[in-house]
């Protein structure tokens, strides 16, 4: 796998911030390895590519960052870890470049965020520049409610540029407003993405290939999925049952995530935007009915394990790694997992399979990933937008290779077609207008899946009709007003 060489020296201040002033417009060189703080890294030296900001001088202002998730937050020295090392030099990279001081506030739980924005945004408050939490019941909420600021008003900040995400704009944006937007600068939103990771060991024993050559040649399907799960769940023990103590499975997965996956991995929605980035009810609903079909084969009709209890939730990872199960419905974030150290099978990771060969990937990002958003107080639009445009294009260049490196060099999944898998798993990363807002939870295209697969039904027909119910048209209405957008 290529890396870049990227090493920042607070050391070597004045060098640096000379070097971005002589390259000007152009692109910045890789920082000296020989004057670095931090430590080195193997590498191929690659072009940088740039953003669109001027070179600047904040005067040592101090841009804060409150953070739901320390992933997120750089550390404030050197771990000797991969990843927060990437986003040392990265905060490094970004402090000399505009000469700011960047500081984080990393608190415990969502909830607690919330609070925090809405206390200090009430208050009047330019306290934070940047706020990152979950997206579901975090961003979207603060969005409806006011507290966030639509980020095109932000002077430097480029939502076209490769280190946001595409498919979040386009779930985000309704009408001319984006109000959270997720990229490489949020490292907890990419190890959120959902894939599927698969006992190598156990498909060598039985002689069975790799599904890598499928993924690659687009051909990674459902159908693939249900054929080599078929006869897999198997009674090890002999005492005429089957269970997660003892035996083997052919696929395991949670509810949280794994019928999102399959949903909206599928390329489902119950919603279309017109030319006008508004969104409407636009469901498939025969499209969808024949994907569940699928989905309902390989959960049920191959007797994989599925568990629906809360208490229960870490049983379908633990029986993967204690290698009784060929596959396994898990997000990026498991393939750099302490607890997968400890297993002795090794694993290989794949994307979400698709319906048809002639789809794309698309890999489901679950409600917990967290987006980034601006508080509507923040009063210099100009500092608080290149120092964001900043920080993500350094991600892009800094650190996203150094994730993939977290993700693939682990003791069980160092192989280079794992590192080919997570790339298409993360540009593959899709995101659901729907499933995004959530509304209302008892009806959303995003529990109807779960929803079936839970009571074991072989259809979501009585789902699908609830989708154009009047209720939910009126939702809909209620929360276009709420984004200042009529119909």
């Amino acid at each position: 796998m290529k890396k870049r060489r990227w090493i920042v020296l607070a050391l070597c201040a004045a060098t640096l911030l000379s070097c971005v002033s002589c390259a000007g417009g152009g692109d910045p060189e890789a920082p000296d390895a020989e004057s670095s703080s931090i430590g080195e890294h193997e590498t191929e030296p690659e072009a940088w590519i740039q953003d669109k900001v001027p070179d600047l001088n904040f005067n040592k202002d101090t841009y804060t960052v409150l953070n739901h998730n320390a992933k997120d937050s750089a550390p404030a020295a050197s771990t000797g870890e991969i990843l927060p090392d990437a986003l040392l030099e990265r905060d490094l990279y970004v402090e000399n470049r505009f000469n700011v001081s960047i500081e984080y506030n990393t608190l415990n739980g969502s909830s607690n965020v919330i609070a925090q924005v809405q206390n200090t945004v009430s208050s009047g408050l330019d306290e934070y520049q940047q706020v990152c939490l979950n997206m579901v019941f975090g961003t979207s909420g603060l969005a409806m409610a006011g507290y966030v600021m639509n980020l095109h008003e932000l002077e430097y900040f480029d939502n076209e540029q490769p280190w946001w995400d595409e498919d979040a704009t386009k779930a985000f944006q309704i009408g001319e407003t984006l109000y959270m937007i997720g990229g490489d600068v949020l490292p907890s939103s990419i190890l959120s993405t959902q894939a599927i990771i698969f006992n190598k060991t156990k498909m060598t024993e039985q002689n069975m290939a790799f599904p890598y050559q499928l993924a690659k040649d687009g051909e990674w399907t459902i159908q693939n999925m249900i054929e080599m799960t078929q006869n897999q769940t198997r009674d090890l023990n002999g005492d005429g049952k089957i269970d997660t103590d003892h035996d083997f499975y052919g696929f395991t997965s949670w509810h949280l995530d794994s019928p999102h996956a399959f949903f909206y991995g599928t390329g489902c929605s119950v919603f279309s935007k017109d030319e006008n980035n508004v969104p409407y009810y636009d469901a498939d609903a025969q499209r969808i009915e024949d994907i569940y079909t699928k989905v309902y084969e390989l959960f049920v009709t191959n007797e994989s394990y599925y568990e629906t209890d809360v208490s229960k939730s870490r049983v379908p990872f633990e029986v993967f790694r204690d290698g009784r199960s060929l596959f396994l419905q898990g997000a990026l974030s498991n393939a750099a997992s302490p607890d997968f150290k400890t297993m002795e099978d090794e694993y290989g990771l794949l994307p979400q399979p698709k319906y048809q060969a002639t789809d794309e990937y698309k890999s489901f990002v679950n409600g917990g990933s967290a987006m980034l958003c601006v508080p509507t107080t923040v009063q210099d639009t100009a500092f608080v937008g290149a120092v964001l445009e900043g920080l993500a294009n350094a991600s892009y260049n800094m650190v996203r290779d150094e994730l993939i490196e977290t993700l693939c060099k682990s003791r069980n999944a160092p192989d280079p077609e794992s590192a080919e898998m997570v790339d298409i798993i993360i540009n593959g990363r899709t995101f659901d207008f729907g499933y995004i807002h959530y509304f209302p939870s008892s009806h959303s295209a995003a529990i109807m899946f779960q929803s079936a697969l839970d009571k074991k039904q072989s259809a979501v027909g009585r789902f699908l009709a609830r989708c154009n119910d009047r209720n939910l048209q009126s939702k809909l209405t209620e929360f276009l007003k709420a984004y200042g957008v009529e119909e």
